[in-house]
């Protein structure tokens, strides 16, 4: 392979890497807005796409909010969706902890349904893979690059 071949592979890798570290979100308790909200309506959703996978999240209607709250990604992963089905309708009383239109806690007299904690755990893991798979690829691109030159 050509030199500059190798230099854009390094280019792209480093693009990889510092777009993680701006893309990489820590949510805690102190950044979301707590409310007891009345809950109107509930919708399991999937979006399905053969290239990127199917996409899965829960969208919320409250009473007093205008827009439509989502569950989504690493705490629609970690939602307990069979005890949500099961105990919570139309109507109950919620708390919730929300920010930009993201549902991140989720309780119902004390019981909670979501575990704000371990999505973050799971957002730290793939930020963590994300920087050791494009350290990986720099290190690789910049030893070839070594034995071409």
């Amino acid at each position: 392979m050509e030199k500059s071949i190798y230099l854009g592979l390094i280019l792209l890798s480093l693009f990889f890497l510092i777009t993680s570290f701006f893309s990489y979100k820590q949510v805690t308790e102190s950044d979301l807005n707590t409310q007891q909200v009345v809950l109107l309506k509930s919708q399991w959703q999937q979006s399905k796409d053969y290239k990127k996978g199917d996409t899965y999240w829960l969208e919320l209607q409250f009473q007093n909010i205008e827009q439509s709250l989502k569950v989504t990604s690493e705490d629609y992963e970690r939602l307990k969706k069979a005890n949500f089905k099961a105990e919570i309708r139309e109507f109950d009383t919620l708390t919730i902890k929300y920010q930009g239109g993201l549902i991140y806690y989720l309780a119902k007299n004390g019981k909670e349904y979501t575990a704000l904690n371990d999505a973050n755990l799971d957002r730290k893991n793939t930020f963590n893979r994300v920087i050791l798979i494009s350290l990986s690829c720099l290190f690789i691109f910049f030893l070839l690059l070594k034995i071409r030159t």
